[in-house]
């Protein structure tokens, strides 16, 4: 992290690309999540004329679809004290879910770009098992890592199911809920095993679909889960080798509009800064998060489906069931 590097920052620049004058928000291509997870979209709206071979789920008509996440703590008997390690995970838990919750957009030192993308809250379940759904408009590769960086030291594997559910969405428990969602999520973090690796695995509803007439669907789902794991592999190999002190700067750089901003914050130069996150390659993983962002709302648009962003606000109370979904654009 103390590299020599071939340019040093200015201290005044605009951090994320080396490459404009943006802030992050301004230069990542994914835009803030929607204020309310749960909007209504028109009721008028919810046929479907662009998914003429039925992708849609009949118990829910809009065929919203959503990310499931289930994730499992790597090593976790070996965890000592095993209190404290439940206690850190909690915390953890807590201050994600606060991250992801609309009213984080105006809170101190938040994400932007994150608030919003909470559908169910991240719990814990099932022995050492996380989950939770984040609505289909969440930028899903930066959300997992601000997860990740939260839990660490602790190590977990992630599986993703982007699909529709098929019972009411609980905002507070996701442990109660069921649909291919979470049949995908659980699959996906099935095909990791018991690698003690920190890695993400995602798969589409849809992509192994072999009906006649769903073909087109297929390929597309298909071709969306292969080129998203492509880019989770890329960014779960380098911020494994993160140290802790390239996690804070990354965290604190992204919460703070320049170099000269996150320095203060840290207590160190700004060419630290730059040194640390060049350091940890975050360039490249801030193109990835962009590029999977654009990939998957690309595939929902193409999917068809109305963009929450142009729905009319009116929050769903807990126990309604989802309601339709489209990409952004």
């Amino acid at each position: 992290m103390g590299r020599d590097m071939t340019h040093t920052a200015d201290p005044d620049r605009p951090h994320p690309s080396d490459t404009g004058s943006e802030s992050l928000d301004q230069h990542r291509a994914n835009p803030a999540c929607p204020g309310d997870p749960t909007d209504l979209a028109d009721p008028a709206d919810l046929t479907n004329p662009a998914d003429p071979v039925g992708l849609t789920d009949p118990a829910d008509p809009a065929g919203r679809f959503w990310f499931a996440v289930t994730a499992d703590v790597i090593r976790s008997r070996r965890l000592t004290p095993r209190a404290q390690a439940q206690q850190h995970i909690q915390t953890a838990l807590e201050r994600f879910n606060a991250l992801l919750k609309p009213a984080s957009k105006v809170a101190m030192g938040a994400v932007p770009s994150l608030a919003g993308c909470l559908a169910s809250s991240f719990t814990l379940g099932r022995g050492d098992e996380l989950q939770g759904v984040l609505v289909a408009d969440a930028p899903l590769l930066a959300v997992l890592r601000h997860l990740r960086g939260l839990l660490q030291p602790i190590q977990i594997r992630i599986g993703v199911g982007l699909g529709t559910i098929v019972t009411p969405v609980d905002p507070e428990d996701s442990w109660q809920m069921d649909g291919p969602a979470f049949r995908q999520s659980r699959q996906a973090l099935e095909r990791l095993g018991h690698t003690t690796l920190p890695q993400t695995f995602m798969m589409v509803e849809g992509a192994t679909e072999t009906r006649p007439g769903r073909q087109a669907i297929s390929s597309q789902a298909s071709r969306l889960q292969d080129r998203v794991n492509v880019l989770l592999a890329l960014t779960d190999e380098l911020m494994r080798r993160w140290t802790a002190a390239q996690w804070e700067a990354i965290d604190t750089l992204e919460r703070n509009p320049t170099y000269r901003a996150a320095a203060q914050v840290l207590g160190i130069t700004s060419q630290n800064v730059h040194k640390r996150v060049r350091a940890a390659g975050w360039p490249a993983v801030a193109q990835a998060e962009e590029l999977a962002n654009r990939e998957i709302q690309q595939f929902l648009g193409d999917r068809g489906g109305r963009s929450e962003r142009a729905g009319r606000s009116r929050s769903v109370e807990p126990g309604q069931p989802p309601v339709s979904l489209g990409g952004r654009s």
